[in-house]
Parts: structure tokens; C-alpha cells; sequence
């Protein structure tokens, strides 16, 4: 009870009390005497002999604050308490005291008084915030700071900002960090007093000395709005919103505050000769960037160091922050600044940079706006971009200095030497005599990770599978030569700087082998089974993931029951004088034969079927007949003109060679095309001169085509992939070359209706003035007239494999990336000549079928999706029409057009959104014209659960026609630049495409030989779903299959493990199957049920022990239902010919489905015998389009390992795909057409 009456006493127990109110902005000087102590707040004693009021801490009443204000100190002076102990500043002992606390926590007692422990230096100034009433002894304050380190306080005593709770002491010291930054305190909900004191072990009533303290409300920080938009923005100019007038001839340091986090979010400084809010008369800073400003990480302030502003008295400048469907936000505005020089401006310098990965070679790329004599430029980098005195050279041996181009105005620098960290912040500057030095924009990359890259080999393992002939392996035209089969090869590894090896696995023909692996040595085995010419590459990543390659290995493996020919000399490719065998004897290849061209020249007068193919440097030329390669087709350097070139389903082409690849004619893919070296396609030109190099492919000055395209059409796979080996060290000439332009697919047509991946990311292409936005993945650098627009607050990070260089006029051209360029009778003139004409199917990229993920890929040249998805984050550059499905990113991403875009009714634009804040949804964001009709959907991820009043902008453009008719679950609004959505939580989502029928075709055999097909029916407790599951055999003789089971018997077994059983359907409830359903044949069986969330499995065999092929159906009666059949999968025996494993789908509802199909055999061999050793897979729609694949890792190895359905085994197939509503038939067959059991399993991912 007497603490109880000390609570109505407390001024009685301050010795001094202070007030401070937001009118008066700051205290008077406040003296803190050395015996005040703070837990003596609101009480008469305390431990160590302190009484009030002769130790009772100092009482400062808070007036007026608002939740959340900041305040700051200043303090002086100094105290010592007795025993003879030194005398200490306000930051107090900071050596042997640092560590004393007091000892008043609940693990000593309890709290003294009802007040939490500190772990402070000695003697420093520290306080604690109090209610109007005293705290209650005995209760539960919070955890004590413990400022020192490795403590509970980040930056312990240098902190930048606290938040510390009512009655928990905290340290204050002289109110500044070690670099004299002010520390900001944050007043808690609650308070209304403050007790200032010092810091002391036990007793305070033999200290001396005091402090001077003075205390400051800071500047009101913006408060975030509720649902992600902007908020006020404070602006300051070096580091004050009043700095001193006459600052002419030093860089301004320029600061922006803006906790609005839309997506899109930019932040730029403007400039003006008067100080009103009209915004017509304010213009962006003439600098680099022009004005737009970087988010620095480490303060969440917005940017920019700059020397590029006017020369004149009486400037005012502000910030502008602004965000698609969001009015702009103004700052204060801080001015008038005199920056009269008697120097002249250099100009504007803007820096452009590439980035290649952990531990690769940065490209930096400048541009100045004057070639002024003795001009020059330096890379300087720092982590706190905020702090003008942070940025230095780089530490290259040559202080970051640039090289010139040939063009005055151009410099580059290509380097490894860069300063690491969580985010690197990098700018160019630019001297000349007599000028003010000028500042470019400035580049943050992250996280930036320095170090050599590990050193990497391969070989084969044993020299006995070398074959008479082969060769040293090192170039295409000496390669290994081995026999068809099982394939011995060690990668080996070692790291120069000690770094452990995560990663180390060899690439054939594109494909990760083993990259799964970790240690210093791998040795891995490969079954070929393709005959013809192929790549393998080493490859190993250490523990930063730096990733270093090997040289490649070039292997020729011999077909086992044909010929290797030869060319031998330029002529006719059917003249058998032209060809060699590895005997000596002429001879024309043959369908199962392996030809090797060379560097010949060689015309196709009549049509050729090659088994093997392979070109390095030479030509085929068509004169009159096509080429078709059922194996495999290699080209690592040549040219394929006026040829008509067909990849069967089992045949591969690869581009593995550096250098562009000329084509005319056709090409028409139903197998695997891999991009994987650094060339690209590019078209044939008319003279013999080689293709340009300064320009773009084939394009002559005057922006026509110099030469004969190739029309494409892929029903297969076509795979791009990232290079993994970077090209040879080049000597600097005296005037380097511009920057290397990308990897190229030039055609006049661009036909899709398979499965278009990229791996890695690929580079990006606009025109001068384009406006880019982009998610993770690439970084944005703009030339000229280009907006720069980053989703992370406008800063230019790069990440990923999607990063890209600005070249010339304005033009971005990406790095080590890939593009498909399609045009005709478009942007460019094809020149008429004597050639095979292209394919008149309409110039661009036509989708008919299948999807194209674009991985951070650009497309160049008109866009039409005219069935099947357009998935995944990149640039089209070119007006789009979506007549299908366009869905950016995998949850979530952007795609950004440059030109217009139309969707038709029939379209759907469907978005993901996982929050109001950026990064959050997937966008697309047009430049030009949007043209709408059709519908948009959005469908929420990751559990968001939206407040009705979010808004965000799915969609953006610079004007628009048209509308979008339906929006399923909420409210769309078309403002000038773009759509403004609202998603209401209790309307239900629009539904993804659903499976509706699950079918699978085998040879039924006895024993465990039977068909067994296994289903999960998914939903929320309580939730059912109806199926109706058939088991066919004597019908399906007169569709034309062969050898079929006379009399099934249909088992459906549930979790619970009891069975329902038909033999014959008449014998069952025939009341219970709809009209349509029943089998045409009385022998066959039907099971309808009602099933629960669970595992199924229905067994389809002989009902009295006989075999033939079989086929079981499951079928969706309630497509409604909230239950959903989630995965099916089937095991039976793989036989050959028409006896293998055969499962069909049908996605039925509006919307495409992503799925997962995989064929499952050797992971399986520790539970069944007879497993299938390797399996190969493809997939079927009802158009005839075939995906296939044959090794999980050989094609989307990345997206597979994100959706963690990867199968365990390399040897095992998996496709994964985006579906639009149709029927769908997965095969399964054993490689090399061996047999065994295997299991086909598809899973619905949504």
C-alpha cells in the first residue's frame, strides 16, 4: 500500500521539471545531474541506499504528441560516481563499463518499482517513458535493452532509431551516432512524461557532475496510408529542408521520405525559379536520370547526388512522387538555393550497367553529353548512397577510370573488381579542365557477391570407352568418339580461395547432370541413345553461388546400326561421290545414318531424311528438297540457306556454336530446339558479305533487310538457354567495338504451338524513348529519351539472368541473353531476290497452341495469342493482340509492352494478388493503346485475403479504348494511365480450369500386371465429390485398338480400405450413371460414388484372370463441388508399339490449368521389380501438339524444382504446363524402347 500513495507524489519526487510542447518545438537546456536515477521514477526508494528526492530522476512533461513522434537529444557535460572512477561524456564509459546493467529484471527480484532493466554504458545519459500514472511494482514491463555488443539493440549504442516501450529504460548518450547522425526516439502510445538520469550499478547518492540535455521533436515522418498508397514526402537538400543559400559549385545531396509502397512507386526531383505548387511549372532535374531519384536500403530514403542543376540565383526545389492510379505527392519545398558558378556545366553523364552474375564481370557502359576535350570518366561505388563522403573509386589499379569508344561521347568499363554487398550503389563521374565535374544517375545492384569462380573440368572417366579415331574433344571437328549407350564422364573441381563446392554437375546438350551435387569430384553416367555430334560442359558452384565452367567436350557418338559419312568435297548431297564412310567408301547417308557436312558446302536437290546431322562452318543449301533429321541435327557454326528443315518429335536441333547462324527458308520443329551456345539465327544475306556486327542482323543503314529470312513453326519444345560459358578474353583495340549485341532469332514468321521456355532470363530490346517497367529479374537502364521505372521505388537493381545494356540511341540490348525477333512486311522491307520465299502466314509471333513462358525473354516484332497462355515476366516490343489467356509472371511478375494492345472479347487477361503492395500482383503494363474487350481475372495467392478498399493496377497504358466486360470477383476502373481493381473477399474467385476426366489405356496383364489408377479428390472438410469411374475393353475393338481385354472387372478401393466392386454395369444401380456414360458393351464396368477428401486407387483387370488392353475413366459429375480431384496417377507394365502407358485428361471449365504430368519408373525399383531404367514422356492436345521430354533436368529443371514435384531420379520424365480447357493424352514409353513398370501421375497445381 505505500507505493500505492506514492503514486499522487509525482513532482514531489523530481528534483527539476521540464516541459516540452509541439508549438515550442524544443526544450530549453535541461541539467541532469550525475545522482539522478531512473528507477526513482515515482518512487520514494530504491535499491542501493537512493532516496527521493535527492536521487530522483529528472521529471520532463510531454505536451501535445501525436502516437509515433520522434523526438531527439543533445546532450553535454560529464559525470563520475565515486570510488575515484573516471569522468565520462554522455556516450559514458566506453571500454570496461560498457557491459554494466542493472540487475532489476525479473530474473533478479523483479523489476525496481515496476521499471525493466538496461544494459547501458556507465555513467551515460539514459531515460524511460512513463503514463500520467507510476507503474505497478510487480508487473511485467518489457525485456530490458541491452545496448551492448551483440546485444538485443541493432547498432547498440549507434543505433539510428528506437522504439522503446513505457517504462523501459534506454540509452541516450550525446543523441548522435559515432558519425554524428542524430538518433531518433520514437514516444510510445501512453506516454506522458519522460525521466531522464544516468546510468549506475547499484547506489547514485555518491555521483557528481551532470549534463546539459536538450530535447527536439523531429520532423513529422509521413504515415503510411492504410492500403498502400502515397503519403506526404519529405524532401531535404543536403540534409536539411532550410540548407544554406550559396551552394553553388558542390554536389547537391538530394533526400526523399515517401512510406507509400504502391507498386510502380517513383520519386524524382524537380526544379523551379518560383516557389508555387503549379505544376506546369516545375521540370524534372536535368541530370543522368533526369531527376528520378534511388531507393537506398539502408535508410529508406529516395537519393541523388547531383551537379547538373541550373546555374542561377533564386532556385527552389522539390520532390514529385508518384504511382499508376495514385495522385502524385508533392514535398516541401526547399529553397531559394544561389548557384551562380563561375564555372560552366560539363553536361549530363548517364550510366548504363550489366550484370552476369555472382562473382562475374560487370559491364559498365557511360554516356556524356559533350565531347569536350580531356574529358574523363571514373566508376565510383559505396553501400550508403545517402552519404556523399562514402562514394570512392573502385579499387581496379586504375581508380574505376573509363575507356573510350571511338565516339567521343561513349566509354566503358569491364571489371570484377567491385565492392560486395547486400546492395552495391554505383555512378559515373565525369572531369575536364575547367568544368564542374558531373554526376551520372546512380545503379544499385543486389546483392553483389565478389570472388573467383571455381575451377572446373571434365573428362572421361575411363579411355576404354574412346573409340578407334577419336579425337582430343577439345574442338567440333576433333571430338571423342564413343558408342551408343552408357555414358562415363568426372567433372572435378577446386576453388582458388578455399570456398566449399555446392554444386558440381556437367551440361549435355544443354541438360544439368547431377547438379544436385556437392564436394570437389563427381563422377556421373549417361545413357545416349541419340547418335550425332554433342556438348558437354563442367560446371560447379561454391558456397557464395559463384559458378564457374568448364571448356566444352565435344562427343560424336556413332549410330549402332548405320554408317558415318563424310563430306568430302562441295556438290550434291545425293551424289555418293561427295560422301566417305569411315572406311573409305562413298556412299549417300541413309535415314538411319550420321552425316557429317563439315565445313563443305553442300545443295539438297531432292528430299533427305538424315538420321544424325551435323554442319560446323559449311552450308546446305536447298535447291529443290527439304531436310529431315529424326535424330540429332548440331550446328556449331554454317548457314542453312533457302533450306525447308523438319525436326521430327524425336529429333533435337542445337545451336551450340558463338557465332550467328544465317537461315532462309523453313523450319518446322516437332522435337527439341536448344539455343545453347552464343549465336543466334539471323537471316541469309543477299551478297557474300559476312552479317554486319555494328547493327542489327542483316539490316543495312537504311533500316532494310539485307537478306533472305527463315519462316518458323515449333510444335515441340523450344528451348533457349542461358549461356554457360562466357566467350574469350578479347585484346582492348585502340577504339573498341560497341557493346556486343545480343543472341538473335530473326524470322520472318514466329509460329508457336508447343512449349517456348527460357532458362535463366533473356535480353530485353526497346526503341529510343521507350517506357519499361519490370519486376525481379531485370534491371532497367534507359538512354536518352527513356523512362526508367523499377518496381522497387525506382532504383535500377540488377538480378537474375535478365539484365541488359543500353547501346546508341536509346536502344537497350541485352547481355548474354536471348531474343526472338520476328519481322516482314513490319517495321522493315524485305528486298526481293531469287530465294524461297517466306511463309505468308502474317509477319510477328503467332500463338495458335501451347504456351510460351517468356522467363524474362523479349520478343520483338507484332504478338498475336490466338489460343493457349502467355505466361511468365519479359518485354514484347510490338503490339499484342490476345484473342487466348495472358497471364505475367509466376506469382507474381509483369510484362511490359511497347507498342498497343488489343484483347478481344474471346481474351482474358488473368492476374494473381498476393497484396496492395509492389512486387505483390502480377501487371501488364502497355506503352501505347489499349484496345479492351474480354475479361480480367483475378485470383488471390499465398493467402492474401484483400480489404475491400485495396486498390491496385493490374494494367497499365497511356490511353485506352473499349472495356473490360467482366471482372468475377470485384470492381475495375479505367483511369487515364491504367486500371485501378478492387477485389471483394466474398465474392468467390474466378475457378482455374479443372480436371473433368482421367483416362488410361494399357495392356492388362495378370498378376500385379493390372492397371491401377490412383486419384486424390481434395477439398475442405465435409465437402464431397461424385465421379463415375468406367472400366472398357470389348468396345474399344471397334475404334481399331487391337488385342483388348474381353471381360474387365472394376475395383474402387477407398482410405477407409474397403472395396467397391463391378463386374458387368447392367449388374449394378444403372439408375445412378447419366445419360451418355453407360458402356456400350454389358461385359465392361461402372462404380459411381460420392467420395470424401482422399486417396483412391481403381483397379482395372480380367475379371476371370484374362489379359488385352484395357481402359479406365474417371469422370467429374460435379464440377461445382468445392472438392476438387487433385493428381491422378497409373501403374502398369510399359511394353512397345501400341502396348505402352497411355493416360488422358480433360481440363474442363473456362481457364487454363497449370499441371504437372511425370513419368515414374527407377525411383520406384526399392518397392517393385521390373522398373523401367528410364523413362521418356509427351504430352498431346487435341490440335496434334506435342511437349516432350526425356530427362526432367533437361529442360525446365528451375520451375520444376520450384513447384517441389521434381521427380527423384534424373533418368525420369516431367513436363510442366500451362493448359487451357480441352482433352489432353500424356504417353509414357521406356527409353531406348525398353520395357517395365512405370506410373504417369499428373497433379493440378491450382
Amino acid at each position: 500500500m505505500k507505493y500505492h500513495r506514492l503514486f499522487n507524489l509525482p513532482i514531489l519526487l523530481a528534483c527539476i521539471c521540464a516541459i516540452v510542447s509541439r508549438s515550442a518545438a524544443q526544450t530549453g537546456s535541461i541539467p541532469v545531474p550525475g545522482s539522478a536515477n531512473p528507477w526513482l521514477a515515482d518512487a520514494a526508494t530504491a535499491a542501493g541506499g537512493d532516496a527521493a528526492p535527492g536521487q530522483s530522476p529528472v521529471l520532463v512533461q510531454l505536451v501535445d504528441f501525436n502516437v509515433g513522434d520522434e523526438i531527439t537529444f543533445s546532450a553535454t557535460g560529464s559525470v563520475q560516481y565515486g570510488g575515484g572512477t573516471p569522468t565520462d561524456p554522455p556516450d559514458g564509459d566506453s571500454g570496461t563499463f560498457r557491459s554494466l546493467f542493472h540487475l532489476f529484471d525479473s530474473t533478479n527480484g523483479g523489476p525496481e518499482n515496476g521499471i525493466a532493466g538496461l544494459n547501458a554504458p556507465a555513467n551515460s545519459l539514459v531515460g524511460v517513458f512513463l503514463r500520467s500514472s507510476a507503474p505497478v511494482p510487480g508487473g511485467s514491463p518489457a525485456p530490458f535493452f541491452n545496448f551492448a555488443p551483440g546485444g538485443n539493440v541493432p547498432g547498440n549504442i549507434d543505433y539510428t532509431s528506437l522504439q522503446p516501450t513505457i517504462a523501459q529504460p534506454f540509452f541516450i548518450g550525446d543523441g548522435r551516432t559515432a558519425s554524428g547522425i542524430p538518433q531518433r526516439v520514437n514516444v510510445p502510445a501512453g506516454a506522458t512524461r519522460l525521466f531522464l538520469g544516468t546510468m549506475d550499478g547499484s547506489g547514485w547518492f555518491n555521483n557528481s557532475g551532470s549534463f546539459s540535455v536538450t530535447i527536439t521533436l523531429a520532423s513529422h515522418p509521413p504515415v503510411a496510408p492504410a492500403h498502400g498508397g502515397l503519403s506526404a514526402t519529405v524532401f531535404t537538400v543536403n540534409g536539411s529542408s532550410s540548407p544554406s543559400a550559396n551552394v553553388a559549385d558542390t554536389a547537391l545531396r538530394f533526400a526523399a521520405q515517401q512510406t507509400g509502397t504502391p507498386a510502380g512507386l517513383i520519386v524524382r526531383v524537380q526544379v523551379n525559379t518560383v516557389p508555387n505548387n503549379n505544376a506546369n511549372d516545375w521540370v524534372d532535374l536535368n541530370n543522368g536520370s533526369k531527376g528520378y531519384m534511388t531507393l537506398d536500403k539502408g535508410t529508406q530514403q529516395f537519393v541523388l547526388s547531383s551537379t547538373n542543376y541550373g546555374l542561377a540565383n533564386g532556385l527552389y526545389f522539390r520532390a514529385l512522387s508518384t504511382a499508376d492510379g495514385y495522385p502524385p505527392s508533392a514535398s516541401n519545398i526547399v529553397g531559394p538555393l544561389d548557384l551562380t558558378a563561375g564555372q560552366s556545366h560539363l553536361g549530363t553523364t548517364t550510366l548504363y550497367v550489366a550484370t552476369n552474375g555472382p562473382g562475374q564481370e560487370m559491364k559498365f557502359r557511360a554516356q556524356v553529353g559533350t565531347d569536350q576535350a580531356g574529358i574523363g570518366l571514373s566508376i565510383q561505388a559505396t553501400t550508403s548512397p545517402h552519404d556523399e563522403a562514402s562514394w570512392t573509386d573502385l579499387n581496379d589499379g586504375n581508380s574505376g577510370g573509363m575507356h573510350p569508344f571511338a565516339d567521343a561521347k561513349q566509354f566503358y568499363l569491364d571489371t570484377t573488381k567491385y565492392p560486395a554487398g547486400d546492395a552495391v550503389y554505383f555512378r559515373a563521374v565525369a572531369t575536364a579542365p575547367g568544368f564542374l565535374k558531373s554526376l551520372s544517375n546512380i545503379i544499385g545492384v543486389s546483392p553483389v557477391v565478389v570472388g573467383a569462380a571455381p575451377e572446373v573440368n571434365a573428362f572421361p572417366s575411363t579411355l576404354d570407352q574412346l573409340q578407334p579415331g577419336s579425337g582430343s574433344g577439345l574442338t567440333p571437328n576433333d571430338p571423342f568418339i564413343l558408342l551408343l549407350g552408357s555414358l562415363k564422364f568426372t567433372a572435378q573441381a577446386s576453388s582458388r580461395e578455399g570456398r566449399a563446392i555446392n554444386k558440381l554437375g556437367l551440361i549435355y546438350d544443354g541438360s544439368t547432370l547431377g547438379g544436385d551435387r556437392s564436394g570437389d569430384k563427381a563422377t556421373l553416367d549417361y545413357q545416349t541413345n541419340v547418335p550425332g555430334d554433342h556438348t558437354l560442359k563442367a560446371f560447379a558452384t561454391d558456397d557464395r553461388g559463384i559458378t564457374g565452367y568448364a571448356e566444352p567436350v565435344y562427343i560424336r557418338i556413332a549410330p549402332p546400326g548405320g554408317k558415318v559419312f563424310t563430306m568430302s568435297s562441295f556438290g550434291n548431297w545425293n551424289d555418293a561421290n561427295n560422301w566417305r564412310d569411315a572406311l573409305g567408301n562413298n556412299g549417300v547417308p541413309g535415314a538411319n545414318d550420321f552425316a557429317i557436312v563439315g565445313a563443305s558446302n553442300v545443295s539438297i536437290t531432292q528430299s533427305v531424311n538424315a538420321y544424325a546431322v551435323s554442319l560446323i562452318g559449311g552450308s546446305i543449301n536447298g535447291a529443290g528438297g527439304g531436310l529431315t533429321v529424326t535424330g540429332s541435327f548440331q550446328i556449331a557454326g554454317g548457314q542453312l540457306k533457302n533450306l525447308n528443315t523438319t525436326i521430327t518429335d524425336s529429333g533435337t536441333l542445337s545451336l551450340v556454336g558463338d557465332g550467328n547462324v544465317p537461315m532462309s527458308g523453313s523450319l518446322i520443329n516437332y522435337g527439341t530446339f536448344k539455343l545453347t551456345g552464343r549465336g543466334g539465327i539471323v537471316p541469309v544475306p543477299v551478297g557474300a558479305e559476312a552479317v554486319r556486327s555494328a547493327g542489327a542482323p542483316g539490316i543495312d543503314s537504311t533500316g532494310i533487310f539485307d537478306g533472305f529470312l527463315t519462316a518458323i513453326q515449333n510444335f515441340g519444345n523450344w528451348i533457349i538457354h542461358r549461356p554457360s560459358t562466357p566467350p574469350k578474353p578479347k585484346p582492348i583495340p585502340p577504339t573498341p567495338p560497341p557493346v556486343e549485341l545480343p543472341r538473335l532469332i530473326v524470322a520472318s514468321t514466329f509460329e508457336n504451338k508447343g512449349k517456348l521456355i527460357t532458362n535463366d532470363g533473356g535480353s530485353l530490346i526497346t526503341n529510343d524513348g521507350g517506357s519499361l517497367i519490370t519486376n525481379d529479374g531485370g534491371s532497367i537502364i534507359g538512354n536518352d529519351g527513356a523512362s526508367l521505372i523499377s518496381q522497387d521505388g525506382g532504383s535500377i537493381v540488377a538480378s537474375g539472368g535478365g539484365n541488359i545494356v543500353a547501346s546508341g540511341a536509346g536502344n537497350l540490348i541485352g547481355n548474354d541473353g536471348a531474343s526472338i525477333v520476328a519481322q516482314g512486311g513490319g517495321n522493315f522491307t524485305i528486298r526481293s531476290g531469287d530465294g524461297v520465299n517466306a511463309a505468308t502466314a502474317g509477319s510477328g509471333f503467332v500463338q495458335t497452341g501451347g504456351e510460351t513462358d517468356l522467363s524474362h525473354m523479349l520478343i520483338s516484332g507484332a504478338v498475336s495469342i490466338e489460343g493457349g497462355t502467355l505466361t511468365g515476366s519479359g518485354i514484347i516490343v510490338g503490339n499484342v493482340t490476345n484473342n487466348s489467356f495472358i497471364s505475367p509472371g509466376h506469382s507474381a511478375g509483369a510484362i511490359s509492352i511497347l507498342g498497343n494492345y488489343t484483347q478481344r472479347t474471346q481474351g482474358t487477361l488473368i492476374v494473381e494478388n498476393g497484396g496492395a503492395g509492389p512486387r505483390q500482383y502480377d501487371r501488364l503494363q502497355v506503352s501505347g493503346t489499349a484496345s479492351l474487350g474480354g475479361k480480367l481475372d483475378v485470383r488471390d495467392i499465398n493467402g492474401y485475403t484483400p480489404d475491400p478498399a485495396d486498390t491496385f493496377s493490374p494494367l497499365g497504358f497511356s490511353s485506352a479504348t473499349g472495356s473490360l466486360t467482366t471482372s468475377s470477383n470485384g470492381q475495375i476502373t479505367l483511369t487515364a494511365n491504367g486500371a485501378l481493381a478492387s477485389v471483394d473477399p466474398t465474392k468467390p474467385a474466378p475457378s482455374t480450369g479443372q480436371p473433368l476426366n482421367i483416362a488410361t489405356r494399357l495392356a492388362i496383364q495378370s498378376g500385379d500386371n493390372v492397371l491401377i489408377a490412383g486419384f486424390i479428390v481434395t477439398g475442405p472438410s465435409g465437402s464431397t465429390k461424385k465421379v463415375l469411374i468406367r472400366g472398357l475393353g470389348p468396345s474399344l475393338a471397334g475404334l481399331g485398338v487391337p488385342g483388348t481385354i474381353s471381360d474387365p472387372l472394376l475395383e474402387l478401393h477407398k482410405p477407409d480400405g474397403s472395396v467397391v466392386i463391378n463386374d458387368d454395369w447392367q449388374q449394378g444401380d444403372t439408375s445412378q450413371i447419366p445419360s451418355g456414360f453407360a458402356p456400350s458393351d454389358p461385359r465392361e464396368s461402372v462404380v459411381v460414388a460420392t467420395l470424401g477428401p482422399g486417396n483412391y486407387t481403381a483397379i482395372l483387370k480380367g475379371a476371370h484372370g484374362e489379359t488385352g488392353v484395357g481402359l479406365a475413366e474417371v469422370y467429374d459429375l460435379d464440377s461445382a463441388s468445392a472438392a476438387q480431384l487433385g493428381n491422378i496417377a497409373t501403374r502398369g507394365l510399359v511394353q512397345t508399339g501400341d502396348n505402352v502407358l497411355i493416360g488422358g485428361f480433360i481440363i474442363g471449365g473456362t481457364e487454363p490449368a497449370k499441371v504437372v504430368v511425370r513419368a515414374i519408373a527407377p525411383s520406384l525399383a526399392a518397392i517393385l521389380p521390373g522398373v523401367l531404367q528410364a523413362t521418356t514422356l509427351e504430352l498431346h492436345d487435341s490440335n496434334g501438339s506435342v511437349i516432350s521430354n526425356e530427362g526432367w533436368r533437361s529442360t525446365q529443371e528451375s520451375e520444376l524444382l520450384a513447384t517441389q514435384l521434381q521427380p527423384a531420379n534424373d533418368n525420369e520424365a516431367a513436363i510442366l504446363a500451362t493448359l487451357v480447357p480441352g482433352n489432353y493424352t500424356a504417353i509414357v514409353r521406356g527409353k531406348n524402347n525398353t520395357t517395365g513398370i512405370a506410373v504417369v501421375e499428373a497433379y493440378n497445381l491450382q
